[in-house]
């Protein structure tokens, strides 16, 4: 069972990825930036999936990627991109090489 840190802001996502892998899984949901650092900095995780554009006004999610590069003792073993602006994901692959672009949250697990 992995412990998968997961920031959207959207329900709706957050709530695929329960569905298709909370049994496997703990998936902790954050919607924002400052959620997310301070919660990377308290606890140990195996995954992080970060999406960027987390609304109007919002810090972004590619400030979690920067802050991980320059706190990485805390970046978990696989980081993972769900944002589906180029120009973000690119920008947090720069500050993340192992980091991979992913659209696991919506798609089942085969059988």
């Amino acid at each position: 069972m992995a412990k998968i840190l997961f920031l959207d802001d959207c329900e709706m996502r957050h709530d695929l990825v329960q569905l298709f892998h909370g049994e496997k899984h703990e998936i902790v949901p954050v919607w924002n930036v400052e959620d997310c650092i301070t919660k990377l900095s308290a606890e140990s995780w195996d995954v992080v999936s970060l999406d960027n554009d987390l609304g109007t006004g919002m810090r972004e999610g590619r400030e979690v990627a920067r802050w991980l590069e320059e706190n990485p003792h805390y970046i978990p073993h696989q980081v993972l991109l769900h944002t589906n602006n180029y120009v973000a994901a690119n920008a947090m692959r720069a500050a993340i090489p192992h980091a991979v672009e992913s659209s696991w949250w919506i798609k089942p697990e085969p059988k």
